[in-house]
């Protein structure tokens, strides 16, 4: 049906991309070098919100 409507009124002028913030994100941790195991992930421990932001910072290309 949303295809077909598609078709018939033009597609959508708005676009929503969901990106979840890389200073908290475990995964981007990972990518930035950070030795996490996600296995056994508890937000409690490990790096500061602090260090997350430098992680980030040091390693652009982990964010992206």
């Amino acid at each position: 049906m949303i295809w077909g409507t598609c078709l018939m009124l033009g597609g959508p002028l708005l676009w929503l991309t969901i990106n979840p913030v890389d200073l908290h994100n475990p995964i981007a941790q990972v990518f930035a070098g950070e030795n996490i195991d996600l296995n056994q992930f508890n937000a409690q421990l490990g790096p500061d919100s602090n260090q997350h932001a430098e992680n980030i910072a040091a390693n652009p290309y982990a964010a992206a």
